[in-house]
């Protein structure tokens, strides 16, 4: 009897043991405050992007002013496009996109003395320093298409940089500006190669070695083939381009190093932009 007893217990054992072994462990509870660490996977940017649009969000670029010579869409012909016989006004607006207001006058920019027949597209851009100015040319009799650099002293020109290093279609190498520090030049390019256009910003040292692309504006450009920059001026410091579209209507802020552009105006067709130290007199 006792021995059967015995049996009994030790198979109850066996059976509570084995019970014990096959339990799940508990779910741990984690604290609001543990986190679970991963990899942030960092992608180059391949092309500019847009920072703000219609209210500019704070930029931290020292703010510029732009002047601008130009007219509400309202007032020009269809796809806001400027022409002979459109009016005329003069404005002013900062880079951050304040302060917009009419100006009297815009007077012309200073520019160095140049050799006859060289024709710059643009306004020949100074050096930080002031000892060169660079500018781009389309082409004239004798005078090859191209980028140039006029040393201020001597008003020696040369040939900085062929449209034809870049591509065998024309281009045009417009707007131009230099790097802050005055080593290099920053440009921009737009020209078609069969079906494929590009729209690309390059640099080239003031020696004319080290050319390269720095980024694009395909983000912008690509949703109307006709778009390209038709106006365009350096703010003071060179690390910003202020720059309009054709039939576009609007006016962008690009930084010349990251590539990233903001929208600060609409609805104006703007045909010449410069700034105060371009130019000889402006009565506002």
């Amino acid at each position: 009897m006792n021995q059967s007893r015995l049996v009994v217990m030790l198979i109850a054992l066996m059976l509570v043991g084995t019970a014990c072994q096959t339990r799940p462990e508990p779910i741990p509870v984690l604290s609001p405050t543990t986190t679970i660490a991963r990899p942030i996977a960092v992608v180059p940017t391949a092309k500019s992007t847009m920072t703000s649009t219609l209210t500019p969000t704070p930029n931290p670029a020292p703010v510029w002013q732009i002047l601008f010579a130009g007219a509400p869409c309202k007032e020009l012909v269809a796809k806001c496009m400027t022409s002979m016989g459109s009016p005329t006004y003069y404005y002013s607006i900062n880079s951050d996109g304040s302060e917009l207001r009419q100006i009297k006058t815009l007077s012309e920019p200073v520019t160095p003395p140049l050799p006859p027949h060289t024709s710059p597209f643009g306004v020949p851009q100074p050096s930080p320093d002031r000892s060169s100015w660079v500018y781009y040319t389309n082409g004239a009799p004798d005078v090859p298409r191209g980028l140039y650099l006029l040393d201020a002293a001597s008003e020696k020109v040369n040939l900085l940089l062929s449209s034809k290093a870049i591509s065998r279609s024309p281009g045009f190498f417009y707007p131009v500006c230099w790097s802050p520090e005055g080593t290099a030049i920053k440009f921009y390019v737009r020209f078609q190669e069969g079906q494929q256009r590009r729209d690309t910003f390059y640099s080239i040292d003031r020696n004319g070695q080290n050319l390269k692309a720095l980024f694009t504006l395909t983000d912008l450009m690509s949703s109307q083939a006709e778009w390209a920059i038709n106006a365009g001026t350096c703010s003071p410091d060179n690390r910003e381009l202020a720059f309009s579209l054709d039939q576009n209507g609007k006016l962008y802020i690009l930084d010349l190093d990251s590539g990233q552009w903001r929208q600060i105006l609409t609805d104006y067709g703007v045909y010449r932009l410069t700034t105060k130290d371009l130019i000889a007199d402006s009565r506002q």
